[in-house]
Protein backbone atom coordinates (compact mmCIF):
# COMPACT_ATOMS: atom_id res chain seq x y z
CA UNK A 1 0.00 0.00 0.00
CA UNK A 2 1.38 3.43 -0.90
CA UNK A 3 1.65 6.29 1.53
CA UNK A 4 -1.03 9.03 1.37
CA UNK A 5 0.02 12.36 -0.14
CA UNK A 6 0.66 15.46 1.93
CA UNK A 7 1.68 19.04 1.16
CA UNK A 8 5.45 19.58 1.21
CA UNK A 9 5.50 23.12 -0.25
CA UNK A 10 3.06 25.92 -0.93
CA UNK A 11 3.91 29.00 -2.94
CA UNK A 12 2.39 31.67 -5.12
CA UNK A 13 3.46 30.22 -8.46
CA UNK A 14 2.39 27.12 -10.33
CA UNK A 15 5.58 27.42 -12.40
CA UNK A 16 7.76 27.40 -9.28
CA UNK A 17 5.90 24.33 -8.06
CA UNK A 18 6.65 22.53 -11.34
CA UNK A 19 10.35 23.41 -11.08
CA UNK A 20 10.57 22.17 -7.50
CA UNK A 21 8.63 19.02 -8.40
CA UNK A 22 11.35 18.32 -10.96
CA UNK A 23 14.00 18.77 -8.28
CA UNK A 24 12.29 16.26 -6.00
CA UNK A 25 11.65 13.68 -8.70
CA UNK A 26 15.27 13.99 -9.87
CA UNK A 27 16.41 12.69 -6.47
CA UNK A 28 13.84 9.90 -6.42
CA UNK A 29 11.04 11.45 -4.34
CA UNK A 30 7.65 10.97 -6.00
CA UNK A 31 5.95 14.36 -6.24
CA UNK A 32 3.06 16.02 -7.98
CA UNK A 33 1.74 19.53 -8.25
CA UNK A 34 -1.76 19.87 -6.83
CA UNK A 35 -4.28 20.25 -9.63
CA UNK A 36 -1.85 19.64 -12.48
CA UNK A 37 -4.10 16.90 -13.83
CA UNK A 38 -7.16 19.18 -13.95
CA UNK A 39 -8.11 20.46 -17.38
CA UNK A 40 -11.13 22.66 -16.77
CA UNK A 41 -11.09 26.36 -17.67
CA UNK A 42 -10.68 27.51 -14.07
CA UNK A 43 -7.61 25.31 -13.51
CA UNK A 44 -6.03 26.39 -16.78
CA UNK A 45 -6.66 30.09 -16.07
CA UNK A 46 -5.21 29.70 -12.58
CA UNK A 47 -2.03 28.11 -13.97
CA UNK A 48 -1.68 30.72 -16.73
CA UNK A 49 -1.94 33.57 -14.22
CA UNK A 50 0.77 32.08 -12.02
CA UNK A 51 -1.71 30.68 -9.55
CA UNK A 52 -1.11 29.06 -6.23
CA UNK A 53 1.23 26.10 -6.34
CA UNK A 54 1.41 23.17 -3.96
CA UNK A 55 3.71 20.18 -4.12
CA UNK A 56 2.39 16.90 -2.79
CA UNK A 57 4.64 14.03 -1.73
CA UNK A 58 4.04 10.69 0.00
CA UNK A 59 3.68 11.28 3.74
CA UNK A 60 6.52 8.85 4.46
CA UNK A 61 8.90 11.03 2.35
CA UNK A 62 7.77 14.42 3.71
CA UNK A 63 10.75 15.15 5.98
CA UNK A 64 13.23 14.29 3.23
CA UNK A 65 11.35 16.41 0.67
CA UNK A 66 11.12 19.43 2.97
CA UNK A 67 14.84 19.23 3.75
CA UNK A 68 15.73 19.15 0.04
CA UNK A 69 13.42 22.08 -0.70
CA UNK A 70 14.88 24.12 2.19
CA UNK A 71 18.44 23.40 1.07
CA UNK A 72 17.58 24.46 -2.47
CA UNK A 73 15.89 27.67 -1.32
CA UNK A 74 18.86 28.63 0.85
CA UNK A 75 21.32 28.07 -2.02
CA UNK A 76 19.34 29.23 -5.03
CA UNK A 77 16.03 30.96 -4.32
CA UNK A 78 13.48 31.00 -7.11
CA UNK A 79 12.55 34.41 -8.53
CA UNK A 80 9.33 36.05 -7.31
CA UNK A 81 7.85 36.06 -10.81
CA UNK A 82 8.34 34.23 -14.06
CA UNK A 83 7.89 36.50 -17.08
CA UNK A 84 8.27 33.88 -19.76
CA UNK A 85 8.80 35.21 -23.26
CA UNK A 86 8.95 38.88 -22.29
CA UNK A 87 12.02 40.91 -23.05
CA UNK A 88 13.36 43.38 -20.56
CA UNK A 89 13.51 46.84 -21.98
Amino acid sequence: MSSPLTVAWTGNSHTAALILKGLLTSVGIPAQVAGEELTDEFAQANRMSGGLGQILVPKNRLEEAVEILREHESRDPLPESFDVGEEEG
